[in-house]
């Protein structure tokens, strides 16, 4: 089932990568639903997670995996546990359309594709400067600022999970406006093997997601970047491409050890090393994640989502003309 998952993500990811690169001009945005299981989710839960300050703290999962790691399996599986959870350009938040949208909901699913497009533009003003020779990227503080806020209101809103981009590079902010908002921030870690990971990013996704600031410590950090960069009036960047340079691959090899360990040492933190543990897992990544919840949310809230089924995925796809 992974492994089916897995092909299934991989292709969705490639097509909306493709058509993200297009052009930069207009967007016209469709969605597109299929079922990844059947079920009635029960919507009495989601208006307990409307309001974000439940004293029980209610809990907010964080995808702390950058994309390649498994971040759509991930997603696949909050899915088929019946909690609400974005991915990139994904959601999955009703079981057909037929049914009404929380708007709790609604509001951080809007926030949170936001999020998206504030992370390709700023990558793509990355890669215009570098065409022309600029060291820094006009409006890239500005986006920064606005990303943290469309972040913000993803964390306040109905949504339980946010996986894949751009939460890896925010990843600090996501936990203090959880904390903030009165909920139970959980990290959840897809591991991969940081040459296999480099090799199919710069492959698969060489602009949409290639560009990290030119510091180790500061790669999956975009606020640090910004404080350490601003003083000097520039923003050195580096760039994942397929025919990089040799010192640029070891530059992105650190980078995600680094990352990996730094969120190693947070808490609480949800390890899953779906690549390494494929074939023990197989089907049972969806326990595994139960599992691993075990000891980190309330008893009510685990057996809730042990007996929860699919909800139904929700693809937007922005088309540039």
């Amino acid at each position: 089932m992974a492994s089916r998952y897995g092909k299934l993500s991989f292709a969705l990811v490639i097509s909306v990568a493709f058509l993200l690169i297009l052009n930069e001009r207009k967007v016209i945005t469709s969605i597109t639903t299929f079922d990844i299981g059947t079920s009635s989710y029960l919507s009495s839960h989601l208006h307990q997670t409307e309001n974000a300050k439940d004293e029980r703290m209610t809990p907010f999962f964080i995808g702390a995996g950058p994309g390649t790691t498994a971040s759509s399996s991930v997603f696949r599986a909050l899915c088929s546990l019946g909690i609400p959870t974005v991915h990139f350009r994904r959601n999955c938040t009703r079981t057909s359309l037929e049914e009404p949208i929380n708007e709790s909901l609604k509001l951080g699913v809007d926030a949170h594709y936001k999020s998206a497009e504030l992370l390709l533009r700023m990558n793509s003003c990355c890669h215009r400067s570098r065409e022309r020779n600029v060291t820094y990227c006009p409006d890239f503080d500005d986006m920064v600022s606005s990303l943290l806020e469309e972040a913000k209101k993803v964390v306040g809103s109905g949504l339980m999970a946010a996986v894949d981009t751009p939460y890896p590079y925010i990843l600090q902010h996501m936990r203090n406006v959880a904390k903030e908002t009165g909920r139970l921030g959980i990290i959840v870690l897809t591991e991969r093997e940081p040459k296999s990971w480099l090799n199919s990013r710069s492959y698969n996704h060489p602009t949409t997601s290639g560009t990290m600031c030119d510091h180790v410590e500061f790669a999956f950090d975009l606020q640090a970047c910004v404080r350490k960069e601003k003083s000097q009036n520039r923003l050195m960047m580096r760039f994942s491409e397929r025919n990089m340079t040799t010192e640029d691959e070891q530059f992105f090899i650190d980078a995600m050890k680094t990352h990996q360990r730094n969120v190693k040492n947070m808490h609480p933190v949800i390890q899953l090393n779906v690549w390494n543990e494929a074939l023990r897992l197989g089907s049972d990544l969806r326990q595994a994640l139960l599992m691993r919840m075990k000891n980190l949310v309330s008893p009510e809230f685990y057996a809730y989502h042990s007996n929860a089924t699919a909800l139904k995925v929700e693809v937007r796809r922005s088309i540039y003309s």
